[in-house]
């Protein structure tokens, strides 16, 4: 990167269209390029340089995207040094199509090509030409290969592009391999892949240092989150819990979880956590039910599980367990829809209606557990259970 281009200023407008996703890309392009002396303006007539930043989900996206384009053509025929350019989905399918429809667009940078859109600009500017960048299509190499063509994961991060200070979004997934019948997106964003759990911690500490409150975790199919084992994923879940006391103090889940809601703890435990219901019958068969504590009392528990600290649950005059019970916490199963705690005693391993505990104390004594004990089929048997009851969640914070 020579020192011209270092200090140079010079007017970058963008426009996006599409999901969340391409928000988040938007944002880290516009911080790679500020880095090199560009500058924020809304103003196509002011700006020497634009991006598209596209989505070709639907055809109208796509539609908006060709007809903003032409309504350039004339300016750049009077400004041949301006630098349009063309970035996400739409790119990353039609690459030359675009050429033929818009000749005067200089760049064309697929979405896992986000890092090297500076560089292409660069290029178009002081070379001229067309420049492309995109990601391998589903059967143009080695699995490997076509993945690292498509991954996105940028620690680069903006926060004046966020529509607000105290929101952001952290990618932890990228790409789909459904294939659905009717959606472009795993030729556009390529095999699925999940995010290093390490990373996704890293990254979100430094939007916490930028004053985050809000972080939504993003993927194309986010629910699919793997990567390498649980072991790993678990060892992030732990750290989540200081990260996410320094972002916010209350969170509500407005959809029955389809996995425990462990990215939302905070660091005074679960006892604050809300499940919400999304649906008139869901909410009719909990209104049945004889306490409304219940998911308060999961979230807890699971805590327990995960953190190996006693639990002490307080039981209401109708149970057959008399007062309340200190146990030391193994898991989570149902029955017949109906929760469980699974708890070593000094009478072995038992089971304790869950739906009638009028109050859960998370206590900082370590649960006595059998030294077999396995934490990660635990997790994982908890997962399931929740999976099995559930489907579909949204995390919001209040």
């Amino acid at each position: 990167m020579s020192a011209e281009i270092a200090t140079q200023t010079h007017k970058l407008y963008i426009e996006t269209v599409g999901c969340q996703m391409n928000m988040l890309d938007s944002e880290m392009v516009v911080a790679s390029l500020r880095q090199r002396g560009y500058e924020l303006t809304d103003s196509i007539a002011e700006a020497d340089t634009l991006l598209f930043n596209t989505c070709s989900v639907r055809e109208q996206a796509e539609n908006k995207t060709y007809s903003a384009l032409g309504r350039l053509r004339k300016a750049k025929l009077e400004m041949p040094e301006k630098i349009i350019g063309v970035m996400g989905c739409m790119a990353q399918k039609d690459q030359q199509l675009i050429f033929k429809r818009a000749p005067y667009v200089d760049v064309i940078a697929g979405p896992g090509q986000l890092k090297e859109i500076p560089d292409l600009i660069a290029r178009a500017r002081s070379e001229g030409g067309k420049h492309v960048a995109v990601g391998l299509g589903r059967k143009d190499g080695k699995v490997a290969d076509i993945k690292r063509s498509h991954e996105t994961f940028d620690p680069l991060r903006d926060p004046t592009m966020r529509p607000t200070p105290f929101q952001a979004f952290l990618r932890i997934q990228i790409g789909c391999d459904k294939f659905c019948t009717y959606c472009i997106v795993p030729m556009t964003r390529g095999p699925e892949q999940g995010r290093d759990p390490q990373t996704v911690y890293d990254e979100a500490l430094i939007l916490a240092d930028q004053g985050c409150k809000e972080i939504t975790l993003l993927g194309q199919t986010v629910n699919s989150y793997k990567h390498c084992t649980r072991a790993l994923s678990l060892k992030l879940i732990r750290g989540w819990s200081a990260l996410l006391g320094a972002l916010v103090s209350r969170y509500r889940w407005l959809c029955p979880p389809s996995t425990v809601p462990i990215s939302k703890i905070d660091e005074n435990g679960w006892g604050r956590v809300r499940i919400g219901q999304t649906s008139e019958t869901d909410a009719r068969s909990r209104s049945t039910r004889s306490n409304a504590l219940e998911p308060d009392a999961l979230a807890l528990l699971t805590e327990a599980v995960v953190s190996g600290r006693q639990v002490t649950m307080h039981y209401d005059s109708a149970s057959t367990v008399a007062g309340q019970r200190t146990l030391s916490p193994l898991g989570l199963v149902t029955k017949r829809s109906v929760w469980y705690l699974v708890a070593n005693t000094n009478r072995g391993t038992r089971t304790y209606r869950v739906s009638r505990v009028t109050d859960v104390e998370l206590l900082d004594t370590p649960a006595d557990r059998p030294e077999d004990f396995d934490l990660d089929a635990a997790w994982h048997a908890i997962v399931t259970e929740f999976e099995s009851q559930n489907r579909g969640v949204t995390i919001q914070a209040r």
